[in-house]
């Protein structure tokens, strides 16, 4: 007996970089590199990625007195697959 389910995953990706635009380039491989990603494995079916939010940035100021920030860029990703038993 095999029985299918259709899930939903959800990935955050978190870029920390010196730079803001080290991150937006580090971010967009990443998105490049996973928007309408699919499977064709038998026990579980990617359906493809979709970015779920566009980028959210926040500057890191530094907490022991110094004058590096650094950058951080979030996006959560949706990962729809079927799973079979």
């Amino acid at each position: 007996l095999c029985k299918t389910g259709v899930h939903v995953a959800r990935v955050r990706v978190i870029i920390i970089a010196d730079t803001r635009p080290v991150a937006f380039e580090l971010y967009s491989a990443c998105k490049n590199s996973l928007r309408g990603f699919s499977s064709a494995d038998s026990q579980n079916r990617i359906q493809g990625i979709d970015e779920q939010s566009g980028q959210q940035w926040e500057v890191l100021e530094p907490v022991d007195g110094g004058d590096k920030r650094l950058f951080l860029c979030e996006s959560m990703y949706v990962v729809p697959y079927q799973f079979l038993t």
